[in-house]
């Protein structure tokens, strides 16, 4: 859309130089397009980023470096990740000053349904 409003912008510069500018119609409309059209086959590449894409039902990473390593079976593979997650440990506590601990939010999520705050059990 920038580039249409770009070039409309020069194209009704170049004819304020000259007549009264043409009636928009959907020959005009047509023109813009295939202008716009022109310029976005001018102008270079982007390059492509690495991308995650859901194909099918399945997300597959294009464009990146490929981490397979064949030389390991899948079960010991998962087993490695397993062993890396363990290592990262549980990560930091979310803690905001509001709530009270970790694990104790319950009542705040289950509400009594004949009145009060939270559920006694």
């Amino acid at each position: 859309v920038r580039g249409v409003l770009k070039a409309t912008d020069e194209f009704q510069c170049q004819q304020a130089a000259g007549a009264a500018p043409p009636p928009r119609t959907k020959e005009w409309t047509r023109e813009m397009l295939q202008l716009e059209k022109q310029l976005a086959r001018q102008q270079a590449r982007t390059i492509k980023e690495p991308q995650w894409r859901l194909r099918r039902g399945t997300w597959y990473y294009e464009g990146g470096e490929q981490e397979v390593d064949t030389s390991i079976s899948a079960t010991e593979a998962v087993e490695r990740f397993v062993k890396a997650e363990e290592a990262l440990g549980p990560g930091p506590e979310y803690r905001n000053g509001i709530l009270g601990i970790p694990g104790q939010t319950r009542r705040w999520r289950k509400r009594n349904p004949y009145g009060g705050f939270y559920e006694a059990t």
